[in-house]
């Protein structure tokens, strides 16, 4: 079970009328260094992030079925299990839902195959391009690129699907803080999952692949060695019922 030391969430404002249209295009998630989140906004381009390999983890550890009604297009596999423990490359299969009651006509669930690719270290510098650079001393942006792929999908229209997003955790274990940067941030891109079709018939088919990037702060001295999934897009009737909420799939390097 996890017990991380959940920083203060510190509001930084984006000034987006500063910093023009093309600064305020995407989004990308990050931590910063006090865990929590903190938004701010750079007007610099990266360059896009590549998708890498990966190996599928869950059947190496017993998992979980998803649950819900109506037809189901794709195969879902197996969820893996809280507190599973994986390599970066390696994949999980996580679920998402849109609402609680399979009997709902908009309730839809999904299963997606997540991957954290690879966790990049950034420096200093990057973060002297933020208009608010100066909260930022002493701290070094890690990029955090996930590869997502839809599994299966079942009920109503799945448009609302998004890229999973993880967390960063330090060398010892508790959680980095996250940043939200409006505009892009040192190598850090990201990419939806595109669908086709058109009016009523507009989907995410089965198949389609998604990459996402969080970027996370580590204080001098200290390192992001890991990332967490816990769960967070998937509605549960209670939070408490959440078991990956103190028990996530962990990745390490």
């Amino acid at each position: 079970m996890r017990s991380p030391i959940h920083r203060p969430l510190i509001a930084v404002g984006a000034a987006c009328a500063v910093l023009g249209l093309a600064a305020c295009g995407s989004s990308v998630s990050v931590s910063s260094p006090s865990g929590g989140t903190t938004t701010t906004s750079s007007s610099s381009a990266a360059p896009t992030t590549s998708d890498s390999p990966t190996t599928s983890a869950a059947a190496e550890a017993p998992s979980t079925s998803a649950a819900g009604g109506g037809a189901t297009e794709g195969t879902p596999g197996t969820v893996t299990p809280p507190g599973t423990k994986l390599k970066v490359g390696q994949a999980a299969v996580i679920h998402t839902n849109r609402g609680d009651d399979p009997k709902d006509p908009k309730y839809y669930e999904t299963t997606i195959e997540l991957s954290v690719a690879k966790i990049e270290k950034g420096s200093e510098a990057d973060l002297s391009k933020l208009e608010n650079a100066a909260k930022f001393k002493g701290q070094t942006p890690y990029y955090i690129t996930v590869n997502a792929k839809l599994l299966s999908t079942k009920g109503a229209s799945n448009l609302g699907v998004s890229v999973p997003s993880v967390d960063g955790t330090l060398k010892d274990g508790t959680e980095a803080q996250s940043l939200i940067v409006f505009g892009q941030l040192g190598p850090c891109d990201s990419k939806s999952f595109k669908a086709t079709g058109s009016g009523d018939n507009l989907t995410i088919p089965v198949g389609a692949t998604a990459v996402g990037c969080t970027i996370v702060l580590a204080p001098t001295g200290d390192a992001v060695t890991g990332a967490t999934y816990d769960d967070s897009r998937w509605n549960y009737e209670d939070y408490s019922d959440n078991k990956y909420r103190d028990d996530p799939i962990v990745w390490s390097n």
